[in-house]
């Protein structure tokens, strides 16, 4: 992973209560990391 991708994740996350956010997060996560 790049040094990048940790704060990004972190910063996504800080969203995540928000469904809209949340489903951001597990959008980019999956592009990100392929799941």
């Amino acid at each position: 992973m790049n040094k990048v991708a940790p704060f990004l994740f972190l910063f996504l996350i800080r969203f995540s209560h928000e469904q809209v956010f949340d489903t951001a997060v597990r959008r980019f996560c999956c592009s990100v990391f392929f799941c």
